[in-house]
């Protein structure tokens, strides 16, 4: 259908009628401007309630976007070709003489649905207009969705939509009267949301020491006097944009580079200051300030099999975080309260700052040395698959700093994570004995850590010199504060059994039980071990029998047994993604797919309409294997609305079900909130107590036994830790594994997959 158009005063453009003022608006020629001007002289000077009266058929007249008032439409200055309206009179168009198939432009204001004409012909518009459709418009024209004012939502009063039918209707640009008490109007949404009331923790917590330079002058000083060029050490813009795109550029080797310099003429002709892949190593080596510490390889023997260790020096590593200049405007430096008013009754929960564990700490570094910074060591590991065949797999070893605010780590791009060390892979499949070679691989996994965190046990105490991107230098002190890792990695960290929970001292037996006292109160008495390890050469009877007691295993030298302020039993963090995800939301699936059926779940998928934002699975969901996380947020979405009015079997009430898996849900999506309160946490614990008040309802359908699940156990956890750590999205295994990507699978790819 072709657009209506009229033909601009100053530039004689062809421009869409409802797109007039756009275009004078936003045109850069002089007479455009000059027009512009004339017609909001013409508007000022006319009175909105009197000399302009607006029909039904002007209301999509050009008007100015908000927050203009004006009343009434705009029209073009009277020289023009387009007339100005007059009382009750239609406007004079430059339109196509020859119309359409809807006749004149008399109501062209009504249904204008495109499409074939009364004699079944499809309408062919003529080629005389500038613009046939939206999509040939400018660019700098805004769709008409953008242009069109709000409109009120539909009357439901019969009364009010009869008046509306008869015209009487509120003049354009008059403020609105208030809506009847019918209108189902949508509820307004605040988005101006109160700062929180901060209390600040005092004294010298975080104090500077000194200030320096920034980091980027001080790189400015350190360069050569002959480094001139924007782009030193390479020599001009191309040079450093061939070097970048050979080194960034995936699946590209070094021989292919060289090969490409090979060629004759391309290095002098483009000016490159290298000439293969061996030279440009050699420049980025050389001449370009390392970001990160250097890897250091150190082995040892155990059991007749020779380790390896490739690891960083952790205090370098914490120096390069806490000096990069990007991070320096948002580094914390000391714990804080934060309250959502002066009245400080319910309590903010976000970043680790915020927490009990920053505040407690400071309160113990204090004691040792006054005026010391709280760097919270965070360290994270999960063995990954190297490749689909031949079993090749890596251990890496992360390491970020809690000073970090939890939305620059949770982006890769900003690197605020490092690689700290690669783990050995080795299983000892020379060993024999099951049980002998779990000791050894739990005594090597130990002897690593041992050896990387051995810097901490001295600066977590003394402190050490750290200096920000802005040049201000503090006194900082490394303190191992969480692990964040799967279900294995955290039994490995706390030397406890599997079966059990890394971080209270529940018998495996009672996990299944839910007591709020318990949850929040009880941990693994990590002072006792320590103090059996202290006497193990005088009795180490003692401290095996402590270690049955304890249900711990009786590790000689645990990695934390030397570390400041660590509490390992406490550093354990949620984790969404292994734990709720691949964990609770797993099990329920299939306890889902036991009592309803799994063809039933299906059919009720399948069966879902398609919607915005909602997974579609066509083939249902029983039947997937290797669910990642995505797709089990995707489940957990449409989960409850399956099993609504679903039948059980003999006859089984399914209100228990719907409130189990409710309570689940809710406990869910409760966990993953940015910002938790005192109410929120409440919420939380609530949604768990649901659960377990329900969830009899898979003992009577034979489903389950007990629910002594060590992950499900561990959800229990979750309000003390985020009252310790801050909020869960501070420690998402999520974020770990995208690194996996980069810094192992891909890191592999570029070797020769042997050395």
């Amino acid at each position: 259908m072709k657009l209506v158009t009229v033909s601009c005063p100053g530039c004689s453009a062809k421009v869409p009628r409802k797109y007039y003022l756009e275009h004078l608006q936003r045109s850069e020629q002089d007479a455009c401007k000059v027009v512009l001007q004339s017609l909001d002289a013409d508007l000022s000077s006319s009175d909105s309630d009197s000399e302009i009266q607006v029909s039904r058929k002007h209301r999509n007249m050009p008007h100015r976007p908000p927050p203009s008032t004006r009343a009434g439409p705009v029209n073009p200055p009277s020289d023009s070709p387009v007339q100005p309206v007059d009382e009750d009179v239609e406007m004079s168009l430059v339109v196509d003489a020859a119309g359409d198939h809807f006749g004149d432009y008399e109501d062209y204001m009504e249904d204008k649905q495109a499409g074939p004409n009364m004699d079944g012909q499809q309408h062919d518009p003529s080629e005389g207009d500038s613009y046939d459709s939206d999509n040939e418009l400018p660019d700098y024209y805004l769709g008409s969705d953008e242009l069109e004012v709000e409109r009120p939502n539909a009357p439901s009063d019969p009364e009010l939509s009869q008046e509306l039918e008869d015209g009487e209707v509120a003049q354009e640009g008059c403020e609105p009267g208030p809506a009847p008490a019918s209108l189902n109007q949508q509820p307004s949404r605040d988005t101006d949301y109160p700062s929180p009331y901060i209390i600040s923790y005092g004294g010298s917590a975080g104090k500077p020491i000194r200030r320096d330079l920034p980091s980027d002058q001080q790189y400015e000083h350190s360069l050569p006097k002959a480094a001139s060029s924007d782009y030193f050490p390479f020599s001009s813009r191309i040079d450093w944009d061939i070097a970048r795109w050979a080194k960034l550029h995936s699946h590209l080797s070094a021989s292919a580079v060289s090969n490409l310099l090979s060629i004759d003429g391309v290095v002098a002709k483009l000016g490159l200051s290298f000439k293969n892949s061996v030279e440009l190593n050699k420049i980025i080596d050389t001449r370009i300030p390392q970001g990160r510490p250097v890897f250091q390889k150190s082995s040892f023997e155990l059991e007749g099999e020779i380790f390896e260790i490739y690891h960083r020096d952790i205090g370098a590593c914490i120096r390069s975080l806490f000096s990069d200049p990007e991070f320096a405007p948002y580094l914390k430096y000391a714990p804080e309260q934060h309250y959502t008013d002066e009245s400080c009754s319910v309590r903010l929960y976000h970043d680790i700052h915020t927490g009990e564990w920053w505040s407690s700490t400071q309160k113990a570094v204090d004691r040792l040395k006054e005026g010391g910074t709280v760097i919270p060591i965070i360290l994270s590991s999960d063995k990954t698959q190297l490749t689909l065949f031949r079993n090749k797999s890596a251990y890496p070893l992360y390491m970020t700093i809690g000073n970090i605010p939890k939305e620059i780590r949770r982006r890769p791009s900003y690197r605020a994570y490092v690689l700290l060390a690669y783990l050995p892979t080795s299983r000892l499949s020379h060993i024999p004995n099951k049980a002998a070679r779990r000791r050894c691989l739990l005594n090597v996994y130990h002897s690593c850590l041992t050896k990387i965190l051995s810097p901490l046990v001295e600066t977590g105490k003394e402190g050490m010199e750290v200096v920000n991107g802005e040049g201000v230098a503090y006194r900082g002190h490394p303190i191992y504060a969480c692990f964040i890792g799967d279900y294995p990695e955290q039994i490995q960290t706390t030397c406890t059994i599997t079966g059990d929970c890394p971080g209270c001292p529940a018998p495996h037996d009672t996990l299944g039980e839910f007591n709020k006292d318990d949850a929040n109160n009880a941990w693994r008495p990590l002072n006792r071990v320590l103090d059996a390890l202290d006497a193990v050469d005088e009795d180490p009877i003692g401290y095996r029998d402590l270690a049955e007691e304890l249900r711990v295993k009786p590790i000689i030298e645990p990695f934390w047994k030397e570390l400041p302020l660590a509490h390992v039993y406490r550093s354990i963090t949620p984790d969404v993604l292994h734990q709720l995800y691949q964990g609770v939301v797993k099990h329920l699936i299939s306890w889902l797919k036991e009592a309803c059926g799994a063809s039933e779940i299906d059919a009720r998928c399948r069966r879902l309409p398609p919607n915005h934002n909602i997974h579609h699975f066509v083939k249902g969901i029983t039947s997937l294997s290797r669910v990642s996380g995505k797709e089990h947020a995707a489940m957990c979405q449409i989960l409850l609305g399956l099993i609504l009015e679903i039948r059980l079997p003999d006859g089984i009430s399914n209100l228990p079900l719907l409130r189990a898996v409710r309570a689940i849900l809710d406990f869910v999506f409760l966990a993953q909130y940015p910002v938790h309160t005192s109410h929120t946490l409440r919420l939380l614990e609530d949604a768990l107590e649901r659960f377990h008040s329900n969830k009899h309802v898979f003992v009577n359908l034979g489903i389950r036994d007990h629910f002594n699940i060590p992950k499900l156990h561990f959800a229990s956890h979750y309000v003390r830790l985020i009252k310790l750590f801050g909020t869960t999205d501070n420690f998402n295994t999520e974020y770990t594994e995208r690194l996996h990507i980069d810094l192992a699978k891909d890191a592999y790819e570029a070797t020769n997959h042997k050395d």
